[in-house]
């Protein structure tokens, strides 16, 4: 009986990052004017830190046997909306 058995890991893990941008949909008029003033739109984190936290869960995943399968990108610039999902896929070493 395995009732205290650790989970097993999730063989693909998918995360998206940026998805603060998507605060731009609850009022694309401010949105659409604070893109055209220069900054990021209705954003809580900016680009920076959104890459920031990519590369350290890459690495982090890494250290656990994911790789990187896909990265994807959606955008709508002109309502400063941007995300990014990326899906990793555990390593399967040789049996």
């Amino acid at each position: 009986m395995h009732l205290f058995a650790g989970a097993k890991p999730k063989r693909i893990v998918v995360k998206t990052y940026g998805r603060d941008s998507l605060l731009g949909l609850l009022s694309p008029l401010l949105s659409a004017v604070l893109v055209s003033l220069g900054r990021e739109g209705l954003r809580l984190k900016s680009e920076a830190q959104v890459a920031r936290e990519m590369q350290k869960d890459a690495e982090v995943m890494a250290g656990n046997g994911y790789r990187i399968v896909s990265s994807e990108h959606f955008e709508i610039a002109r309502f400063g909306i941007a995300y990014e999902k990326v899906t990793f896929e555990m390593v399967v070493l040789g049996k």
